[in-house]
């Protein structure tokens, strides 16, 4: 019997939230529950896929507020494995090329990073105006593009494989 945390949730809950019409809804809702389970304390062991959904819907909502930039400057994902292994996971090799890239701007520029997180907030500004850090503006403009109809796609995956994700009770 697998040891590792899912997140359980009613059928019914579970059939609604694979048929609502806002595919990020089921995604919100294990990002949630894991979450709240990571804030009381309790030690327990998460599969890489699960982990790794959440570690992405952090990157994904920084992304899509402000850019690559503003993710890595806010200090989400620092650490690709879980994101790289929810993306593999996802097969959608567009937005992991694309994540791939920003992460080796970010590995390479590491040093500015950490130098403005230690100032003010203005000076995320130095960020977004430093010429080596071009690349990540064109790869978010890219993002917003491929990243499209991801939660669509993260919707199909979690029904696919949803005993990666939950305990399905009565």
């Amino acid at each position: 019997m697998d040891k590792k945390y899912k997140v359980k949730i009613t059928a019914l809950l579970y059939e609604e939230l694979t048929r609502d019409v806002e595919a990020w809804k089921i995604a919100a809702y294990i990002y949630d529950q894991v979450r709240m389970e990571l804030k009381s304390g309790k030690d327990f062991e998460i599969d890489d896929i699960l982990a790794g959904l959440v570690e992405f819907w952090n990157m994904d909502a920084e992304v899509m507020n402000g850019g690559y930039s503003q993710c890595f400057f806010n200090g989400y994902a620092k650490n690709p494995v879980y994101i790289k292994a929810f993306l593999k996971f996802l097969g959608n090799k567009n937005i992991l090329k694309n994540f791939e890239a920003a992460h080796g701007v970010y590995k390479a520029n590491k040093a500015n990073f950490e130098k403005e997180r230690k100032g003010q907030w203005s000076d995320f500004q130095d960020i977004v105006e430093n010429p080596d850090l071009a690349e990540l503006k064109r790869l978010s403009s890219e993002y917003y593009v491929i990243g499209n109809n991801l939660y669509e796609e993260i919707r199909q995956k979690i029904v696919e494989n949803k005993d990666v994700f939950f305990w399905v009770i009565k």
